[in-house]
């Protein structure tokens, strides 16, 4: 069933993933190899989302969402926001991001950790 799938990338404001019979993978016309890599990290994640909300198993880990520009970023940062209100109880998403431990950004309803060296702030 494509609804949830479309209802997904709905929510984050981006286009809608399409898998057919034989399980290839659509954007639009677009197959899934022709994306950018922008674009197939955002199909990869509605897929997860979906799985992992039909599954019920009420965690998603994203990892790599540094491969967005600013405005998906803050798409993604909407998305995940929403999602964790209202069907997850963990998110995790993981990034590599310019900055400091000391610069890490205070994002209301998220918590936010630095790793660097193998230790944890």
């Amino acid at each position: 069933d494509a609804l949830p799938i479309s209802a997904s990338a709905g929510l984050a404001g981006w286009g809608a993933p399409y898998i057919d019979e034989n399980m290839n993978v659509y954007r639009g016309e677009m197959p899934y190899l022709m994306l950018s890599e922008s674009a197939r990290w955002r199909v990869a994640a509605v897929i997860a989302e979906v799985i992992a909300t039909l599954s019920g198993v009420k965690i998603l880990v994203l990892d790599r969402w540094d491969v967005l520009d600013g405005a998906g970023r803050v798409q993604f940062m909407k998305w995940v926001r929403t999602l964790a209100e209202d069907s997850f109880d963990s998110i995790i998403t993981i990034a590599t991001l310019k900055g400091s431990p000391t610069e890490k950004p205070q994002l209301k309803g998220f918590e936010v950790h630095w790793v660097e060296h193998g230790a944890v702030s």
